[in-house]
């Protein structure tokens, strides 16, 4: 019996039950709890060769852990480490390979490591592009990054572009009214008012305010 929690002798059994507790406590945002879990999951598989997607898996929640702690060194190590090993498994179809390199590309948005970030969120991009319809919400949200990366570098004209599909795809595939989608119009309205278009970003904002009251009276 380890942190509470019995398990059996068998390591992917008892893997998979400290993936899942860690899971939970992350879902409940106690971090603390969740990252003794995640830990003791990489534990249980780190030194077993045939179990190298399962170490991806808890690594990849291990820094979802510390990212959430705004523990950026320790996020890092754990996406990065992630990403090696997805790649040794040779899993790249692995959801959680894309989200890593989507989840470490915004770590080096927000630290200004633009040029690394660019190439992560195009990375994530192709590997959904091969396992996902073109038009899917995971898709979307990864332009909608890209779109806030050159929004940030000063690249107006191709941040405009990836908006506009984004949006384009979400209002396919989510429906007009989804609260992701007025999240894309907020961010694509503070793009319009750099470009002095200031009737245009409050027409966006004025729609995305209107789902979010609608989205709160459900």
């Amino acid at each position: 019996m380890t942190l509470g929690v019995p398990f059996s002798g068998c390591a992917v059994d008892a893997w998979q039950q400290f993936n899942a507790a860690a899971e939970k406590a992350y879902r409940e945002a106690k971090y603390e709890e969740a990252q003794k879990f995640a830990s003791a999951a990489v534990r249980e598989v780190e030194d077993i060769e045939s179990e190298k997607r399962r170490l991806a898996v808890s690594l990849f929640q291990l820094g979802k852990i510390y990212e959430a702690q705004s523990r950026h060194a320790e996020t890092e190590k754990s996406f990065t480490r992630a990403l090696d090993v997805f790649e040794q498994a040779s899993a790249l179809e692995h959801p959680d390979f894309a989200a890593t390199l989507n989840r470490l590309g915004k770590l080096y948005h927000l630290q200004g490591r633009y040029a690394e970030a660019e190439a992560l969120y195009r990375q994530a991009l192709v590997v959904l592009g091969q396992s996902k319809r073109a038009e899917d919400p995971e898709i979307a949200a990864g332009l909608t990054d890209l779109a806030m990366l050159y929004q940030d570098q000063g690249r107006i004209i191709e941040a405009e572009l990836l908006y506009r599909r984004s949006l384009g795809i979400q209002e396919k595939v989510l429906g007009s009214d989804h609260p992701e989608v007025a999240s894309t119009l907020r961010s694509y309205a503070t793009l319009l008012r750099k470009m002095d278009r200031e009737a245009e970003a409050v027409k966006l904002e004025t729609r995305a305010a209107g789902i979010t009251a609608k989205y709160l009276k459900k």
